[in-house]
């Protein structure tokens, strides 16, 4: 068991240091420390919550949301008129900001249902039912170039512009375990049942733009995407009824989550967890789109803008030519599966006096081949059973400035809470933010346990 925990530490370790100066997707640090929460075991399943049993209540029991831009933030898009305060758009500053490759990634959780128990003094069990959707947006700095400084700079050169978007909505049935070996060692696992509602897949979206002597852009492409559950959301006559959501849990998937932590002294904890080891299956409402280079391809001489202001139908035949020129071999058959990005945790907490606890969170994530990564310092505060409060401060790539906080109340039998890893940043100066996350929640929680005080330790005989 020793050996199986010290690889499941040297896995996370691997995948952080390898990370540690990429993106990120989901992360949440300050959560971590929060024990007295039972949502804090969905990033580490070894976690046992601090009392015997809970019971979340439906919908508002665990509300999550995460929003993150790690090209721009709002005072980057908009800036003052000096003559009258107005705001005005302002792209060449977001040009001159943008990097040459950029992330736009929103996600969110509901749990439908969830409860926990204690079995034996050993042996805790936790169930949750919770909807989910991520979607991410990967596009160059080129794009916005092009159309603030325009391409005489690019005469005789060919431009590759690639894009990249994915997005995912499904439900998660979710059974766990966290047995406790012996004094010093936890572990956990968690199994998933999934069920897929919509996904959008692209394999391949990249463009070409040639510039001639003459400034006439040529562009051609190619496209890739597959889809499920939306195709019919673009029928005019599609209407969506109640005997029709069971079509979309055709797609189905499994997946797992390990977890372990380990007393290294009387003071000092340490902790990894590997999430999301699973996929999904889609077949229900299955659409491919592709697009071929060799048959798609466009020569743009400009646009006119006197002409476009005297006549209205200008524009419309722009966009008519550019449409019949890309021309779209749509496939309404198969099934495709895709993985679920694999998130990775390290932790470690030193206990303080006064029930008081300092930690450290690293954090990894497996997306489209990529290595993302993050690292959040902690510090916890309980006071008894009826309050307990966090103070974060946590980076990633392009987002230095996360200063968060948790608070748990918890009067028998509510508990109430709120976590975030950027509230308190972003209340400071919220157009200057890249990235926003919290969860709140109402939990019914019972049978406390006791909670013993760390005293400062005396010095005299």
């Amino acid at each position: 068991m020793i050996l199986i925990v010290k690889r499941l530490l040297l896995f996370v370790g691997f995948i952080f240091f390898i990370g540690a100066n990429e993106l990120f997707a989901q992360q949440e640090f300050t959560l971590h420390m929060m024990r007295t929460i039972p949502q804090s075991a969905y990033n580490n399943p070894a976690y046992v919550p601090k009392f015997n049993c809970y019971v979340g209540l439906p919908v508002v029991s665990s509300i999550y949301t995460s929003e993150y831009s790690s090209g721009f933030n709002y005072n980057d898009i908009f800036s003052k008129r000096a003559e009258d305060d107005s705001l005005i758009l302002n792209l060449e500053n977001l040009n001159n900001k943008l990097k040459k490759r950029n992330y736009l990634i929103n996600e969110q959780e509901i749990d439908v249902l969830s409860f926990g128990f204690r079995i034996n003094p050993k042996l805790y069990f936790n169930f949750n039912l919770t909807g989910k959707d991520v979607a991410m947006m990967e596009y160059p700095r080129d794009i916005l170039a092009l159309l603030v400084e325009g391409n005489s700079d690019y005469v005789g050169q060919t431009m590759d512009l690639k894009l990249n978007a994915h997005g995912v909505g499904y439900f998660e049935t979710a059974a766990g375990l966290s047995y406790q070996v012996n004094d010093r060692l936890s572990v956990g696992g968690r199994l998933k049942y999934l069920s897929g509602v919509m996904n959008v897949q692209t394999n391949q979206a990249e463009f070409s733009l040639f510039t001639d002597e003459f400034y006439e852009l040529t562009i051609s492409g190619n496209i890739d995407v597959k889809t499920s559950g939306v195709e019919e959301l673009f029928n005019d006559n599609y209407s969506l009824s109640f005997s029709d959501l069971g079509k979309y849990f055709k797609n189905s998937g499994v997946a797992i989550d390990l977890g372990a932590t380990y007393e290294l002294t009387e003071k000092l904890t340490i902790g990894a967890s590997v999430s999301d080891i699973g996929f999904i299956k889609w077949k229900s409402n299955v659409a491919q789109y592709s697009m071929d280079s060799e048959l798609s391809e466009f020569t743009w001489e400009g646009l006119d803008i006197s002409k476009l202001i005297r006549d209205e139908n200008e524009l419309d035949d722009l966009l008519d030519s550019l449409g019949n020129s890309f021309e779209f071999t749509e496939t309404l058959d198969g099934s495709y599966t895709t993985k679920l990005p694999l998130r990775a945790y390290f932790t470690s907490s030193y206990q303080l006096p006064y029930n008081a606890q300092l930690g450290m969170v690293l954090f990894g994530e497996k997306i489209d081949n990529r290595i993302l990564g993050g690292l959040g310092v902690v510090a916890n505060k309980r006071i008894g059973k009826y309050v307990d409060f966090s103070l974060s401060y946590s980076f990633r790539k392009d987002a230095y400035n996360n200063l968060g906080g948790g608070v748990s109340l918890n009067l028998p039998p509510f508990q109430i809470y709120a976590v975030s890893d950027n509230l308190l940043g972003a209340a400071m100066n919220i157009n200057e933010a890249k990235y926003l996350n919290f969860r709140v929640g109402l939990n019914l929680v019972f049978d406390w346990q006791k909670f013993e005080v760390a005293l400062p330790t005396s010095n005299s005989d």
